[in-house]
């Protein structure tokens, strides 16, 4: 990077902390339609024009005041509407056509990594070799933004890169590496999204299940049910489960769950012991 670009970095820096409160948007208007980049103070800038420079993830922008170059020390996240060619890609794995897919979620990644798409594209790319059974690769893949916090992602970002986290560890229980998988479902489980945390929950219970250890499969089945609401994918099998185990256990508790499950899911009605 030549000097002159580096003195615009700096000056679109200088621009950028005099700008008015009126330029910055909430994100939760109409910036998650057009680009939009969250700035380090935690105010979200709306552009017209967004792209990436380079590698080291500095942006180039327009908006109603002219055109900018911003460095990445001076932003959390930028996103971009999704990219018709990321489209096109999901529709190919659609179509069972997962080698192509696999080649375009990489060059994807790459090209989006600081444009809001980069763990979409890994969960897709991780997707693919899923389907082609090829757990080890999917393994060996680094994280497309390691030294990035969850909470410098945005929301979107966030929960894709936890879906990734729940790719992994199947992908280590698929490669017999049971412990690694119970390691990063146990991570798993304390992340903000609730389905994939009661999934995580379930997993575990499974796997102490498969090892003949109901006593502490039980213990865990019972964590989504009391742990998230109602709606919440993965609390129906816990509490289904639960019951199960309760029954082939004789515990006394078990008139209460299955009347639990009766009255939450009353579409499959069980029969009261």
């Amino acid at each position: 990077m030549n000097g002159k670009m580096i003195n615009r970095m700096r000056a679109a820096g200088l621009v950028l902390l005099l700008m008015t409160t009126a330029a910055a948007v909430n994100a939760t208007g109409n910036a998650q339609h057009e680009p939009y980049i969250r700035l380090k103070s935690g105010q979200t800038l709306e552009v017209k024009t967004l792209k990436a420079l380079d590698e080291q993830g500095n942006l180039a922008f327009e908006n109603h005041d002219g055109s900018f170059i911003m460095s990445r020390r001076l932003y959390d996240y930028a996103v971009v509407p999704q990219p018709s060619a990321i489209a096109a890609a999901v529709k190919m794995l659609q179509e069972n056509r997962a080698e192509a897919a696999l080649k375009a979620f990489g060059e994807l990644e790459r090209q989006y990594r600081y444009l809001g798409w980069a763990y979409y594209c890994r969960y897709y790319r991780m997707m693919a070799l899923q389907q082609l059974k090829r757990d080890g690769e999917m393994l060996q893949l680094p994280d497309p933004s390691e030294q990035v916090k969850d909470e410098d992602l945005s929301a979107a970002e966030r929960r894709h890169r936890w879906q990734c986290r729940r790719l992994q560890a199947e992908a280590y229980l698929h490669s017999h590496q049971e412990n690694k998988a119970e390691e990063l479902w146990q991570r798993i489980a304390g992340c903000p999204e609730d389905d994939l945390a009661a999934g995580a929950y379930n997993r575990q219970a499974d796997l102490k299940l498969s090892r003949r250890h109901p006593e502490a499969a039980l213990t865990l089945y019972l964590r989504p049910i009391f742990m998230f609401e109602r709606h919440t994918a993965g609390r129906e099998y816990a509490l289904r489960q639960v019951v199960r185990l309760m029954r082939e256990q004789q515990d006394p508790r078990l008139k209460n769950f299955t009347a639990m499950l009766n009255q939450e899911y009353p579409e499959k009605k069980t029969d009261q012991p």
